[in-house]
């Protein structure tokens, strides 16, 4: 089984620089550029199902990817990105102004960041590890459409290498990684961000 990754083009929220996860923006011209260079991409990718969060920019980067295909597009809200809580929509400046020293040290390490109110990674890593088995049993070729935070969890799930292994990956905006999970044996990475 292929695990074709696809994280959404650029968002109005990420031209504005914004600090966002549940919060819903959609694509700039951009962003739907990013999807359509990523469906020439998997012009001749076999999948049959494709899985994206309930996020606009996601599941539109998702529409863009299978468009004229005829598979059908599964919205998962466990695949959504993390909650930021209070910072939802607040500009990234303004959370290095307010947070100081602590914010150079969550993004050192976001996977210990917990701002006010919101989700840790801890928490997106098991949701994203419950669709991560909803997708292995589906055992056939798919497309992920989602977010920096839901696809290195997936990533993780899907390699055995938990929670902490998840910090290893960046997604970038608008670009194709692929994951091989033969049916026996161990899953590899074919190729992260072309």
């Amino acid at each position: 089984m292929r695990v074709y990754m696809v994280r959404h083009g650029e968002s109005e929220g990420n031209a504005k620089r914004l600090i966002y996860g549940w919060q819903d923006y959609e694509l700039t011209e951009k962003g739907e550029e990013d999807a359509r260079r990523c469906a020439a991409q998997l012009a001749t990718a076999g999948f049959e199902r494709c899985y994206t969060s309930e996020l606009r920019r996601a599941w539109h980067t998702a529409k863009i990817c299978t468009e004229g295909r005829g598979v059908p597009v599964v919205r998962l809200r466990a695949l959504n990105e993390q909650f930021m809580g209070e910072y939802e929509g607040k500009p990234f400046a303004e959370f290095l102004q307010e947070r100081g020293e602590e914010a150079e040290r969550m993004l050192e390490d976001w996977s210990q960041a917990v701002l006010p109110g919101g989700e840790s990674f801890g928490g997106v890593y098991r949701r994203v590890a419950s669709a991560a088995e909803e997708i292995r049993a589906f055992g056939r070729d798919v497309l992920v459409a989602a977010h920096n935070g839901s696809l290195s969890a997936l990533c993780a799930h899907l390699l055995g290498l938990g929670e902490e292994g998840a910090m290893c990956f960046n997604f970038e905006h608008g670009r194709v990684s692929l994951l091989e999970c033969p049916e026996r044996g161990r899953p590899w990475i074919e190729y992260l961000n072309r």
